[in-house]
């Protein structure tokens, strides 16, 4: 309904363009359509159906009404610029007028539907936090109304809008923080809107976010440098085995040469992970992805005159077999240290690392690709579209379950930790 209003404002600001000032078919009809379907009907019996009747809902939610006409302070400036609006409609017509006319509706319209996404992600976060039924339902109301601004929000914060919508998704994992991210996107949305946190008002039980400088961004507890430093040696071994130089790059994998932390050594690890014993029963080898590694760099047999594809299974063998499972490694870890009693106090570090793992540096391997599963996971989005408003998708989704899980981690969440895992 909140579309089809300013599409009539836009289709009375075209009829004025046009010279067509009819009251019946031209522009002050359009315009004058536009604000029946804004206000609907309100006969004390049916008043529920219109975007009116969601200002005003929200304005008493938020404490934005007058209080001396107990009028939404939305509806007040709405009904302001739909009768300015109308003016400029009536013959002679005043394009401009009608134009800013439109702006200030759309603005306010824009109001209402910022605070029920607050309310609901406010809801969906309790009812993670309390394992409540109503979850999926929060879920989907948060998602309808974010909707209806979802595309004016993107214009301004691509990122947080994609966001948005990945989190109140129906069929997506309900995760926690869902204020808190509904917050600080909208905080950075009230300068393109121009509108101010006094235009919102605060949801009842909720309050405002001082920082929002770390939103979406996975903040460590532990120093893991030199689990993020591993990619710098994918990418020697790219280097390397690129040249044909596979005597030296097997001794970057076996003995490492930026990070402490040895490819050999990870790809041979001991793991009680679950994920783990299923792959060393499929290739019926405990250290398959090592036996597959050090084959192709040591050459001969059947890699004989094959320096292409041994150099391929170099590369995408540490970066894309090793690494990921042993990311789930120590995720896995993480899992067991938790169940203990009491929970081990290294659990929020190793989560740490699988993250380090995952991200790697930001840098580029002589190839222009990275040398981090992140990385594998941004070239296969470009490659399957599975990209919105510029970031793909499963970085999201995983960026998330880093994110809330680290915090499970360190609330001792066994539960949780274990469900954030599950996504990653």
């Amino acid at each position: 309904m909140p579309l089809h209003v300013i599409h009539e404002l836009d289709a009375a600001i075209a009829a004025v363009r046009d010279n067509n000032l009819d009251p019946t078919t031209g522009a002050p009809h359009n315009w004058d359509a536009g604000f029946a379907f804004y206000y609907g009907v309100q006969d004390g019996n049916n008043a529920c159906g219109a975007p009116y009747n969601t200002v005003s809902d929200r304005a008493a939610d938020f404490n934005t009404m007058n209080t001396e006409t107990d009028t939404a302070l939305v509806h007040e400036r709405i009904v302001a610029a739909f009768n300015s609006g109308l003016q400029g409609c009536i013959s002679p017509g005043d394009e401009a007028q009608v134009q800013t006319a439109r702006d200030e509706i759309v603005k306010q319209l824009a109001i209402p539907y910022l605070q029920a996404t607050l309310k609901y992600a406010h809801k969906l976060d309790l009812d993670v936090g309390s394992g409540s039924d109503d979850a999926v339902k929060h879920q989907a109301e948060a998602l309808v109304f974010f909707r209806a601004v979802a595309a004016q929000v993107a214009q301004y914060t691509a990122e947080g809008a994609a966001d948005l919508m990945d989190r109140f998704s129906t069929g997506n994992p309900t995760l926690a923080g869902n204020y808190e991210a509904a917050y600080c996107v909208i905080d950075r949305t009230l300068e393109g809107f121009q509108i101010t946190w006094a235009d919102i008002g605060q949801y009842p039980g909720t309050s405002p976010i001082s920082d929002c400088s770390a939103y979406g961004a996975y903040t460590p507890v532990t120093n893991v440098d030199a689990q993020a430093k591993v990619t710098l040696d994918v990418c020697k071994l790219e280097t390397l085995v690129g040249a044909g130089n596979f005597a030296d790059a097997r001794t970057v994998y076996q003995e490492g040469q930026n990070s402490p932390h040895k490819l050999a050594d990870m790809a041979q690890a001991t793991s009680s992970s679950p994920m783990w014993q299923k792959y060393h029963a499929f290739h019926s080898d405990a250290k398959h992805m090592h036996t597959l590694i050090n084959s192709a760099l040591a050459g001969g047999g059947k890699w004989q005159g094959k320096d292409d594809a041994r150099a391929q299974v170099v590369k995408k063998g540490t970066r894309d077999l090793v690494l990921p499972m042993f990311i789930i490694h120590k995720l896995d870890s993480v899992l067991e240290g938790l169940a203990q009693t009491p929970p081990a106090a290294t659990a929020a570090g190793e989560w740490d690392e699988a993250y380090a793992f995952y991200t790697g540096l930001e840098l580029e391997c002589p190839s222009g690709k990275g040398g981090s599963p992140h990385d594998t996971a941004q070239d296969r989005a470009k490659d399957f579209s599975t990209i919105t408003f510029g970031r793909p998708n499963v970085h999201r989704h995983i960026g998330a379950a880093f994110k809330d899980g680290l915090a499970a981690t360190r609330a001792g969440d066994v539960e949780k930790a274990g469900d954030r895992k599950s996504v990653v």
